[in-house]
């Protein structure tokens, strides 16, 4: 028999109870406690300066939406950072906003509607890069919205939300319909080089483009090439990246950048006969599609630490977009209604 007296046992019974309850209770708070910031925590912080907030979007990409209450937490929070990519006042509130719906991945239509709107209505390139990247980021809503938003009347925002639907990785029946819509149904000047994109696009996802192609090019034999304010569309130009940039800076479009500080197609769509101007803007709204399947994985890794850094690493790219943005507005023909 023991030698230990019954009231010491009941003694060490009890506290060993005790610290079995103990344990128990530690471990279920552990279970229930957020182990990082919550989403009203980074809320708040994406609402305060935009250079302290881009860690805060860093984190949401990793934060866990468990619940349905979670989620539709998350898709109020959309709506409204929504509203304030037209509301906000600085580009850098406007920049942490987009890629802040895009981090959450819980859109709902009308923030989804409101970054494929961004690309074209934006001023700021980096405002309008923001809105692809994010749009890209948001899986089935994305397309929906890039789809009904694919059009030629704003033909850096078309090339945007290509880039959008070109993500790689991320093909959907519904990407491959709208973009050979925007080739198939082209008929205009615009949407010629609108078509593009929408073909590179396709080239992107592994789609035989092969009838767009041809369908392009005899579009290219068709369509009337026009003048505009000086500025002959059809004329013959040399088949290189540089034959675009240096009679833009000739012409006060961003007359102090090098060309090599643009994001430059890789290469040169080849054509039966010469390339003509409207050939080298085309080839350049084609390679701006490959921007998201350079700057998306980055960002959702987290390796970009700082909106600066962001800014560094996409800056040719929004060079890029200004000097499409510029000869846009300056040289191409406005579309109807405007």
């Amino acid at each position: 028999m023991s030698s230990v007296p019954s009231a010491s046992r009941g003694r060490f019974a009890a506290a060993l109870g005790l610290a079995i309850a103990l344990l128990a209770s530690n471990a279920r708070a552990q279970e229930t406690t957020p182990s990082g910031p919550t989403l009203d925590q980074l809320a708040t912080a994406i609402a305060g300066d935009p250079a302290q907030a881009w860690t805060a979007v860093s984190e949401l990409r990793a934060l866990p939406l468990a619940t349905a209450k979670d989620r539709a937490a998350a898709k109020k929070l959309a709506a409204a950072w929504a509203e304030e990519l037209v509301s906000a006042a600085t580009p850098g509130e406007r920049i942490v906003r987009a890629h802040a719906i895009g981090a959450l991945g819980e859109s709902g239509e009308p923030s989804a509607a409101a970054l494929a709107r961004g690309c074209s209505t934006q001023k700021e390139a980096l405002v309008r890069l923001a809105c692809a990247l994010a749009l890209a980021d948001l899986g089935d809503a994305g397309v929906k919205a890039a789809a009904k938003e694919l059009a030629s009347d704003d033909l850096v925002g078309g090339a945007l939300i290509c880039a959008a639907l070109a993500r790689p990785g991320a093909r959907s029946p519904a990407t491959v319909k709208a973009l050979e819509k925007a080739v198939k149904d082209a008929s205009s000047f615009r949407e010629f080089l609108l078509a593009e994109p929408a073909i590179v696009a396709l080239e992107i996802l592994g789609e035989d483009a092969g009838k767009p192609l041809a369908a392009r090019e005899s579009l290219r034999n068709d369509v009337d090439h026009p003048t505009v304010g000086g500025l002959n569309w059809r004329g013959v130009v040399e088949a290189a990246p540089h034959a675009l940039v240096l009679p833009m800076g000739e012409l006060g479009i961003l007359p102090d950048v090098d060309v090599a500080d643009f994001a430059i197609p890789e290469r040169l769509r080849k054509h039966r006969d010469a390339t003509h101007l409207a050939d080298l803007y085309a080839d350049y709204l084609g390679h701006l599609t490959r921007v998201t399947g350079e700057l998306l994985p980055p960002l959702e890794t987290g390796s970009i630490a700082s909106l600066e850094d962001h800014a560094v690493r996409a800056k040719r790219w929004t060079l890029t977009i200004e000097l499409l943005m510029q000869i846009e507005e300056r040289f191409l023909p406005k579309p109807p209604g405007r």
